[in-house]
């Protein structure tokens, strides 16, 4: 038997996690500890998570094993084992201990029912997957994740993969009052977030000093052909939000060697529940979401969930709002205990006046002191409130489909198709030099920039677990086609004054046209890969190496007075990249790893030599990454360290000359160290600490000055750590304070390094409130605060130009009540 249940605790982050797997806000309870219960009889499903909840443990099942079973319910004080031993008794069942906040259950071998303490011969489960919820282990109570299934397509432990994933839970997300994905990444390392979390727009961040691709459930979101008609993801939906570190080609195709996005969305629960969220806060931010889901049979073999939002807010900048509707409802069905169809959409629409983001300001007046006035106020609009806007409608639907067949053989397939539709108005400032560039001598221009995406995306995958001798193997084989067709139109620029404009002293306001149209893009990019990986085991080595080729296809074509193309550009690249990576696992939990990966990314464009008639495109850009580290997880911990050194290239990087032309020989060398610890430290403590180095240079390039320069929005140095605390039983019972600090190093707002920001360091702040814990009557019933830049720190994150430079967030406070059930 106990060679059986070792077998199990290696293979125990296949489980999923049943129901909520809540912490108390007190902590776990010790195993001693008398707790009231009063569960009433009925299906186990719902008891369990009950369980949990009340006793402050995880608790990991095959959905499966509860699918019908029934339980007589338990009442009264007593030990939360004696109490979860009660609810198990005559249903087959009995639990295992994994470490002092977890426990799983297991099916006893003999088919008469009995008690843990009778049970002498346990039978193996093992499910494979993640939770009903969609989330990692760990990852719906928890700040740290033990797998990533959303980045690295498996099941298999972040502790053993041969590479960085930074992975940020649900948890993270609701305590730190994230509104949005690039909130949700602030306290990750290598992540930059960019214009200072100001645009409403889109969620605009770097990894590794690139601009990563975005993918949500496994399949790419659309991007467009100038990046104005890329999706946006609201944080209500997901149940985590994933980094894969470094070039990623070898199991997604096109890619830029920073490293890629992929978040999770929630999915239907085999238990019902629901929750009910008001907010309001700072810039008269009014919102109400919502997010219900439960089984739909009494086999549970139909579930459902039904997740909304709705918001009516300002921001920090006059007249930009940032309102929005958001609603995504999901059904899984269940036709056999081997076959699961999951099928998601949503829908959102965006109609903000102001344009949905602030106005870029002069560096003279942000930056550097303008002489007399002093800085512009971080409420300073440039544009015309009656003409600036933005509007944004997105839709999407899909399916996951998973079938086990014998032998430990799954094919999973995932499509979606989706649209994004934008509409963007704005007046903007422009100086004709940067001598003459200050706040009171600002000319002006209006123009439109609508545009359009459709994608088309599946993956298909087989992935099997088998032995060969001594060797454990999770092989996968994957074929997945993507088509994005974009088309992008361009306003002429109308002035709209040629006299001298004062941003300290804006005046009335004009009523204006939209210019007429000056330049149409199309584009359509297909792409088909064939991908395999193989993980394998043998004792503590984990040798991890994938493979992929790829053929992709672009047509890009321009029409108007502005384009200067007259024939369409069509390139047809392939490429083969791949991974390969090799950890160690000692027994304390440490775990060294290497690796090695590559990628390539289309480049849109022709070489300026070409000739017009015929275009010749640019060649793909191309990266490499060589990574080595330790992470740290040993048995009973609660959380994931790790710390890697890597050193990447780009080639073939597109230079803009200062002539305003495009060349393709550049070179980006970047080295660095990242350091994140995320844990349950105990006590009703939890917490996260990061660090990055991150060494950027261009090596190569045609432009004058830029040799040797820094990329733009790497900073050397990022920083953050998070600690939360749940106070136990006493006065205070109930009662979560959590605070924070972020650090982010000195960068540049292009690759001349003409406009340094400085660094800067914000503080955050939340605290939370679970009044059930002090009258039942409240049960479920939460009120939380949570203050973003506690301080008010006024600081400019990005200065691109003379006259392109943003203001960070101010401080922004938003109370929120929900009622959880």
């Amino acid at each position: 038997m106990a060679g059986r249940v070792g077998t199990w605790r290696r293979r125990a982050a296949a489980f999923a996690l049943v129901g909520v797997g809540a912490y108390a806000p007190a902590g776990p309870a010790r195993s001693d500890e008398l707790v009231r219960f009063a569960i009433p009889a009925g299906p186990l499903g719902a008891a369990l998570t009950q369980w949990a909840e009340v006793s402050g443990r995880k608790l990991l099942s095959p959905g499966s094993a509860l699918r019908g079973v029934e339980t007589t319910g338990v009442q009264g004080e007593l030990p939360p084992v004696d109490a979860l031993r009660r609810l198990l008794e005559g249903t087959g069942l009995s639990y295992e201990q994994i470490d002092p906040h977890a426990v799983t259950l297991v099916q006893l071998r003999r088919e008469s029912a009995l008690t843990a303490q009778d049970a002498t011969e346990l039978e193996e489960i093992s499910v494979e997957g993640a939770s009903p919820g969609g989330g990692a282990r760990g990852g719906a109570q928890s700040y740290a994740s033990s797998v990533s299934p959303g980045a690295t397509k498996s099941s298999a432990l972040l502790v053993e993969t041969p590479r960085v994933v930074n992975v940020v839970t649900q948890k993270q997300i609701e305590d730190q009052g994230a509104q949005t994905v690039t909130q949700a990444l602030r306290y990750t390392p290598g992540v930059v977030t960019q214009y200072g979390d100001t645009d409403s727009r889109y969620d605009w961040l770097t990894v590794r000093g690139f601009t990563p691709r975005r993918y949500l459930d496994g399949l790419r979101l659309p991007f467009g052909a100038q990046g104005y008609s890329q999706a946006r993801i609201e944080p209500h939906l997901l149940e985590s939000v994933e980094v894969l570190k470094g070039p990623a080609s070898g199991l997604y195709g096109q890619s830029n060697p920073g490293g890629l996005l992929a978040m999770t969305s929630k999915t239907p629960t085999e238990t019902a529940r629901g929750e009910i969220e008001l907010l309001g806060g700072s810039h008269d931010r009014k919102q109400a979401a919502f997010d219900v889901s439960g089984p739909l049979d009494a086999e549970g073999r139909f579930l459902y969930r039904l997740i909304g939002l709705a918001r009516d807010a300002n921001t920090q900048v006059d007249h930009v709002e940032d309102d929005k509707l958001f609603i995504a409802p999901s059904f899984t069905w269940k036709p056999t205990e081997s076959t699961t169809l999951t099928l998601l959409g949503h829908y959102q629409k965006v109609d903000d006046k102001g344009g949905g983001a602030p106005p870029a300001l002069p560096a003279i007046g942000t930056l550097y002191p303008y002489p007399g006035y002093g800085k512009l106020p971080t409420s300073t609009f440039t544009g015309e409130p009656s003409y600036d806007r933005f509007i944004n409608e997105q839709w999407f639907i899909g399916y996951k489909l998973s079938h086990e067949l014998s032998e430990g053989w799954t094919l999973r397939q995932n499509l979606r198709y989706g649209e994004v539709d934008t509409h963007t108005r704005r007046v903007q400032n422009y100086c004709l030099s940067a001598a003459s560039c200050v706040p009171t001598n600002l000319i002006r221009y209006a123009w439109a920039f609508p545009e359009r995406s459709q994608m088309f995306t599946v993956d298909n995958q087989a992935e099997g677990r088998f032995s060969t001798g001594e060797l454990e193997h999770t092989l996968l084989f994957g074929a997945d086609f993507t088509r994005e067709k974009a088309g992008y139109r361009e306003s002429k620029l109308a002035y709209v004054n040629l006299e001298d404009y004062d941003a300290f002293n804006p005046g009335p306001g004009h009523s204006l046209a939209e210019p007429p149209l000056a330049l149409r893009i199309g584009t359509v990019q297909r792409q088909l890969g064939l991908y395999v990986q193989d993980t394998i085991k043998w004792n503590a080595w984990t040798l991890q190496g994938g493979a992929r080729y790829d053929w992709a296809k672009n047509r890009t074509s321009r029409s108007g007075p502005a384009s200067s193309d007259p024939r369409p550009v069509t390139s047809d690249d392939k490429a083969f990249t791949g991974n390969i990576g090799l950890s160690y696992r000692f027994e304390n939990g440490f775990a060294p790893f290497i690796g090695y990966s590559t990628s390539f990314l289309p480049v849109a464009g022709v070489k300026p030599s070409s000739n017009p008639l015929t275009p010749e495109p640019f060649e793909p850009s191309e990266g490499e990454q060589i990574e080595a580290g330790v992470k740290y997880q040993p048995d009973g911990f609660a959380g994931l360290v790790s710390l890697s050194a890597f050193h990447l290239t780009q080639t073939n990087a597109v230079t803009t000359n200062p002539n305003g032309s495009r060349s393709q020989t550049g070179e980006i060398e970047i080295k660095g160290v990242e350091f994140e610890g995320k844990a349950d430290l105990g006590h009703g403590f939890e917490g996260i600490v990061s660090y990055a180095y991150t060494d950027a240079e261009i090596t190569r390039t045609t432009a004058a000055g830029q040799l040797g320069n820094r990329p733009a929005f790497v900073p050397k140095h990022q920083a953050g750590a998070w600690l939360n605390y749940s106070f136990g039983p006493g006065a205070a019972d109930g009662v979560s304070l959590g605070g924070g600090a972020r650090y982010f190093g000195a960068s540049f707002g292009n690759e001349a390094n003409q406009f340094k920001t400085p660094g800067v360091t914000l503080f955050d702040a939340s605290l939370r409130y679970d009044l059930g814990r002090r009258i039942t009557r409240l049960e479920g019933v939460s009120l939380q605060v949570n203050a973003s830049n506690l301080l008010d720190k006024k600081y400019v994150s990005t200065c691109l130009a003379a006259y392109g430079c943003n203001y960070g967030d101010r401080r922004t406070v938003y109370a929120t009540m929900k009622y959880r059930w």
